[in-house]
């Protein structure tokens, strides 16, 4: 087999057997509810530009993608930026694509998708119960939130907690456009309320260790550097334009908001770490790469048509692929962005060798539908 055939036929995978021993970071602990993220970006501030990528991140990491059940963006419902919603979307979308474990069907543009965001918030609030409560993150004005407890069963509001690291959040609906929509508000509506140490202050921005997550831009000079791309990648969203235009820190890197899923991930009500710094994230970015990365997006490739990544590690050596008994045939679309000339096609259920790294896009073949992959090959 010669060097560019077995660079294509890397991405034939649909299950992975390796010897590779997953580790998670030690910090995290098994959160017992679940969890809905309601955040902005499309107006005001740029730091959900950051944070919305590293939320998806630790929760991939931590292994609980499946208590993140509703993740809103663009929830500033009075004034928008078309340009910065496209963002918004794509950084949440590309942290999907490169961190295992979410369909991108949890993601809802609270702007633009008023009424499904509220509907679905609404449900998720009416499942709620003592042995299944949930969390709803406040990291962007709170009024959409107030409406889904206003509409929702209000038996059911009482196993709901609101979490919030920031007045401003809590407060900008009715300081600033005269909304009912208060915590108060809330909390006599029958949900509990939890307020953390705001992570967003930026009275120590050159300090390394002090708590807190809006930083100096050159701080975070650890994620520009790493040797995994999917921790490159959280470096680059920042170099966008329209980030540092918007942003009234300049020259920071700021993803504070994430700092709320570090707390939840971290033990929450019992023992939750709200004190996470620089360092504390490059300690478990470097964590996660020898110890989970490789592993991190692991999938079968049957069912839906959402596209995911799967990580394996050039000195794994090589990887045993089972396909599902529905797959016909698996295409090569393109490796690294680069559309094939002709179109590679593989059978599954072949020993694997890892050859060069890279990013793959695949088209998996069934009867009846074809649906489209990603895998991506690490240094």
């Amino acid at each position: 087999m010669n060097k560019l055939a077995a660079m294509l036929v890397v991405v034939t995978c649909f299950t992975f057997q390796s010897t590779f021993a997953e580790k998670i970071w030690p910090a995290f602990k098994p959160l017992d509810a679940r969890v809905a993220w309601s955040s902005d970006g499309n107006y005001h501030d740029t730091d959900d530009f950051l944070a919305n990528p590293w939320v998806i991140f630790l929760f991939s990491a931590a292994k609980m993608t499946d208590k993140l059940v509703w993740f809103g963006y663009n929830c500033h419902g009075w004034e928008t930026e078309k340009a910065r919603e496209k963002v918004m979307k794509e950084n949440l979308e590309g942290a999907i694509d490169r961190f295992a474990g979410f369909d991108k069907s949890v993601l809802i543009d609270e702007f633009n998708d008023r009424t499904e965001a509220m509907n679905k918030l609404v449900s998720e609030i009416n499942k709620s119960s003592a042995s299944d409560p949930l969390w709803i993150v406040g990291a962007g004005p709170m009024e959409n939130i107030g409406k889904a407890v206003e509409k929702a069963d209000a038996t059911k509001l009482k196993f709901v907690t609101l979490l919030s690291h920031n007045s401003w959040n809590d407060d900008h609906a009715p300081k600033t456009h005269n909304s009912k929509y208060t915590v108060k508000f809330m909390t006599d509506k029958g949900i509990k309320y939890k307020g953390i140490p705001d992570q967003n202050n930026f009275k120590a921005p050159d300090s390394f260790t002090a708590n807190g997550l809006r930083r100096s831009k050159n701080i975070f000079d650890f994620l520009k550097n790493h040797t995994d791309p999917r921790i490159r990648w959280l470096w680059t969203i920042r170099d966008e334009p329209l980030y540092e235009s918007h942003n009234p820190s300049k020259g920071t890197y700021d993803n504070s908001d994430a700092g709320m899923a570090y707390w939840l991930l971290t033990g929450a009500n019992n023992g939750g770490d709200a004190g996470v710094s620089p360092k504390v994230l490059k300690d478990f970015v470097d964590f996660w790469a020898v110890n989970t990365g490789a592993t991190s997006n692991l999938h079968s490739l049957s069912g839906a048509s959402e596209s995911f990544t799967i990580g394996v590690k050039k000195s794994d050596g090589g990887f045993r692929v089972l396909a599902p008994t529905t797959a016909t045939s698996i295409e090569i679309v393109s490796i690294n962005g680069k559309v094939l000339n002709s179109t590679p096609v593989y059978q599954p259920n072949v020993l694997i060798p890892i050859v060069d790294p890279g990013m793959y896009l695949i088209r998996v073949n069934t009867p009846g539908q074809s649906f489209m992959k990603k895998l991506m090959v690490l240094q």
